[in-house]
């Protein structure tokens, strides 16, 4: 029982730094682009989308598994770490050399000439990710909570700054880029500085046959994020090849858009589920009734978060990017749909990880990738609400075929036990969306002239109520053990 409070104690600590953190830095974010957005074209957006893509799956292709590595190692002496932490440096390094050698191809490939000098500015990061990525994972194995908390909301607050500064110099797209990088910067360092008090850097040979060992964890992983980055990507490759780059801005900033509204759960379960499912990896029963827990709740607070993207999507867009972003509010409500498959689909991975049944979830990204693919060059490339829908149906079936692979193979979860944890939650959300779809189109016909602003403070204050008696009465017990900051 001292056992279970302790633990309990612990992840509503990382809860609550997680959730400060996330939240602000969340604002920050979406302030940043709310204001690039009256500063900067779509087009300008596009080709941040095309960088960010070539970045992160460099970023995820250098990772070799060392971050998933660490992480499941119980006992990591000092002078293995040093020997995983000198090889990524080395990797990572080679590989920012690799892609900015390679840039002028990309650049021609898309036809953007300045994609040749912007790719060697954000490749950059692979530097200071040499320096600092491997100490956030021991940060996050060590629980230390409060210290990323805090290092999450200065960057952010100084990357807005320089983007705002730089934005407001007329540097259009550079502000983006360069502000990103500034980020990076001080987030990795800030982890190097951190993480010295586990594991004090220093020189060491690295002992390449002692490296393969503790990474063959990790192999399964990082072939599961590069196949899961590409398939993420696919939508930004497909609409960039066959839309163009105004078309990408504006899709791109639909799908952030909706992401960043989620960004707090997903967080808190990236940073604190995974170290608690790992340290129940040896009871199978324990580890199951803690999945099951995490994922009802998981649910129960995304639900009428994205209920409420749905039916105040154009309200959203007009506010934080402007009418001239208009056309992206129909691509809000499908994305934000999608993002439910997204975020109720992510534990399964993490619980491969926990469970270093890492192979499992790589055979599953594959097949995803296979599917996704094959979907999208088929119907996504026509229009922006193509690919969305696209998107939204791939994940819909794959959604079945996560659970079948994952969950129901390593904790014997069965479909009904697995629905039944988000059914209710996301049944009573519907319900409240389409009541309040409702009532924004009838009611014009009621009042006459009725202003748009009032309309939405009317369904504001009919949603909130009925979306949280109709959760009230279908999850109460969670609603409860949420209330009372039991999370296990």
């Amino acid at each position: 029982m001292s056992k279970n409070k302790n633990e309990n104690k612990a992840i509503l600590f990382g809860l609550g730094w997680t959730t400060i953190s996330t939240i602000t830095t969340g604002i920050v974010q979406m302030l940043r682009l709310s204001i690039l957005t009256r500063f900067i074209s779509k087009e300008a957006f596009g080709i941040v989308a095309i960088l960010m893509m070539v970045l992160g799956l460099t970023q995820v292709f250098s990772d070799l598994g060392f971050s998933a590595s660490v992480m499941s190692q119980k006992n990591l002496d000092r002078k293995s770490f040093l020997s995983l932490y000198w090889l990524q440096f080395i990797v990572f390094n080679a590989i920012m050399v690799v892609v900015a050698l390679c840039s002028p191809f990309i650049a021609g490939h898309y036809d953007e000439a300045s994609l040749e000098i912007l790719i060697p500015i954000i490749m950059t990061e692979m530097f200071f990710l040499s320096l600092g990525k491997l100490y956030d994972t021991i940060l996050q194995k060590h629980m230390q909570f409060r210290v990323i908390a805090i290092r999450n909301i200065v960057a952010a607050f100084i990357s807005l700054i320089v983007a705002v500064v730089l934005a407001w110099a007329g540097c259009g797209v550079y502000s983006l880029v360069i502000s990103t990088v500034m980020q990076a910067v001080i987030v990795n360092l800030w982890n190097l500085y951190a993480g010295q008090g586990q594991y004090p850097l220093g020189l060491q040979r690295i002992d390449f046959k002692e490296a393969r060992s503790l990474m063959k964890v990790g192999y399964y992983q990082m072939g599961t994020q590069i196949v899961d980055y590409m398939a993420t990507k696919l939508d930004v490759l497909v609409i960039g090849e066959f839309l163009g780059t105004e078309a990408l801005g504006v899709y791109n900033l639909a799908k952030e858009l909706v992401l960043k509204f989620v960004a707090v759960i997903n967080a808190i379960v990236n940073k604190v589920m995974l170290p608690v499912l790992a340290g129940k990896q040896q009871n199978i029963k324990e580890l199951k009734n803690t999945f099951r827990s995490f994922i009802n709740k998981l649910s129960v607070l995304n639900a009428p978060i994205l209920g409420f993207i749905i039916i105040f999507s154009m309200s959203i867009v007009r506010i934080l990017y402007g009418d001239k972003y208009m056309d992206a509010s129909i691509t809000v409500k499908v994305m934000a749909v999608w993002s439910l498959f997204v975020v109720l689909g992510q534990p399964n991975s993490l619980l491969a990880i926990a469970t270093k049944k890492t192979d499992v979830s790589f055979a599953y990204t594959i097949i995803r990738f296979l599917i996704m693919g094959t979907l999208l060059f088929t119907f996504a490339r026509h229009t922006l609400e193509g690919a969305a829908i696209t998107m939204l149906g791939t994940y819909f079936v794959m959604f079945f075929v996560n659970w079948y692979m994952l969950p129901r193979k390593i904790i014997n979860m069965g479909l009904n036990e697995y629905l039944s944890q988000f059914f209710k939650s996301c049944t009573g959300t519907a319900v409240a969306v389409l009541l309040v779809i409702g009532c924004r189109h009838i009611l014009p016909h009621i009042i006459h002239g009725i202003n748009a602003f009032v309309v939405d403070a009317i369904c504001l204050f009919v949603y909130i109520p009925l979306a949280a008696f109709m959760l009230w009465m279908l999850e109460k017990k969670t609603i409860r053990a949420i209330l009372r900051r039991q999370f296990t």
